[in-house]
């Protein structure tokens, strides 16, 4: 149900993005450095905390149907998918803010302008969706399997 809601969300991104403005405008979505700078504060919080096992073993119990596992453990993943949640919105911010530093150094540059805000503005938007699509999600289904139900 989980990878079946995900792939629904995605679809309906696409399909809005293809009516709004045809093909062109799903793949102007994608923009690497700003998926690689909110995926780089996922690793740094993963290293930080050092909760590399905690990540490893709640994708396994998310995506396992009929998996049974230590409740310690559970809660544990949980409680780290929990924290990812919480710091998801706030790396999404601060790399809207250096994209938006990128912009204004870019202001004697029409043709650089909107390049650097959409920059800015996909991090955030990235940020966004990986809280709603998967973090939350993810943290759900792990609370409910450490809470046996």
């Amino acid at each position: 149900m989980f990878i079946l809601g995900i792939l629904l969300f995605l679809i309906l991104i696409w399909a809005s993005l293809v009516f709004a403005g045809g093909p062109a405008h799903v793949i102007s979505v994608w923009d690497a450095p700003s998926f690689i700078f909110l995926f780089l504060g996922y690793f740094a919080i993963m290293a930080a905390t050092n909760s590399y096992k905690d990540f490893a073993y709640g994708i396994k119990a998310v995506f396992s149907k009929k998996f049974t596992g230590e409740k310690k453990s559970l809660k544990q993943a949980a409680r780290f998918f929990a924290l990812l949640n919480r710091v998801s919105i706030p790396i999404g911010v601060l790399a809207f803010i250096i994209g938006g530093i990128n912009y204004t150094i870019r202001l004697d540059e029409p043709n650089m302008l909107f390049p650097s805000m959409v920059v800015a503005t996909l991090a955030l938007f990235y940020a966004i969706i990986v809280k709603l699509v998967f973090l939350m999600p993810a943290e759900y289904i792990l609370n409910k399997k450490a809470s046996g139900k």
